[in-house]
């Protein structure tokens, strides 16, 4: 609609440069002599710009929005970035920090207590046996059960090399936590300079149950069978154990009696109906720790 006056304005323009004017019903049906003047003034006159400033104000305003709308896309895509930026950049401060974090706990954690390990079992190859090597509260058992756990004495054991020339030590170290039930073996041998988890026992009060639905201190040797089939009986006269050995754990009970000879039919007889008081896993079964 406010394109019409400006299209009537151009039509009444147009129409005098040819001779034809507006009769009082709009229509150029009046003829006459051609007016360029009219036509000039028609299409330079105030009404003409009003009618046209008239038409362009909303287009004008149309391309400010446009122009607003752009310029505030671009800042939130701007501010966005920058975001991300700051993000990056806090985690990369985080990652290089972490880095270092992880590298001195490392180093006080596990490569120093290492060190000293290889130190105490080069002394006990030396033939000192009285050297006893300070277990840090900081390592991953402790710092996992805590602090309060018995250090066993060292047992130290010599056996021949494999050439059956030189004796050679074995060392067994145990971290034993009577209040949680738990034993941790540690086995040293000199050339190898470092010491290596080779077995953790279970005992009461700890609440162990094994995939098979074996659970300490009340499953009997009995069900151990039925879980897992016939395993090899194992027993220690200088322990009082007698103990059910299978493929990476170990059952056991207490000794009746001392045993001088291996019967088979009497300990099926005395221990199957026995619950199982300890559970040993161990990479080395055959052992038992017992």
């Amino acid at each position: 609609k406010k394109s019409d006056g400006l299209i009537n304005l151009e039509t009444a323009s147009m129409n005098a440069v040819h001779g034809r004017f507006q009769d009082a019903d709009g229509k150029f049906s009046l003829e006459g002599n051609p007016n360029l003047e009219m036509a000039r003034q028609l299409l330079h006159g105030q009404e003409y710009h009003d009618a046209k400033a008239s038409i362009m104000r909303p287009i004008d305003d149309f391309f400010i929005l446009l122009e607003w709308r752009i310029t505030n896309e671009l800042n939130l895509v701007r501010e966005r970035n920058k975001a991300i930026i700051l993000a990056i950049t806090a985690l990369t401060v985080i990652t290089i920090s972490f880095a270092f974090y992880a590298f001195f706990l490392l180093k006080r954690r596990i490569i120093t207590p290492l060190s000293l390990l290889e130190e105490g079992t080069l002394t006990l190859k030396d033939g000192d046996y009285s050297n006893r090597v300070d277990i840090s509260s900081e390592d991953e058992i402790a710092a996992r059960f805590g602090d309060m756990y018995w250090l066993e004495d060292v047992m130290v054991t010599e056996y021949f090399d494999k050439d059956q020339k030189e004796k050679q030590l074995l060392i067994n170290n145990k971290m034993i936590y009577r209040k949680e039930g738990l034993i941790f073996h540690f086995l040293i041998r000199p050339e190898d300079s470092l010491g290596k988890l080779v077995a953790i026992q279970a005992i009461k009060p700890y609440k162990a149950v094994t995939p098979q639905g074996i659970e300490l201190n009340v499953s009997t040797m009995q069900d151990v069978v039925t879980a897992y089939g016939e395993g090899k009986w194992g027993f220690s006269n200088q322990n009082k154990e007698v103990v059910l050995t299978y493929d990476g754990i170990v059952f056991h009970v207490k000794m009746k009696k001392k045993v001088k000879e291996f019967d088979k039919a009497e300990f099926d007889t005395l221990y199957l109906s026995m619950v199982v008081e300890k559970i040993t896993i161990s990479n080395d079964p055959k052992k038992a720790f017992y």
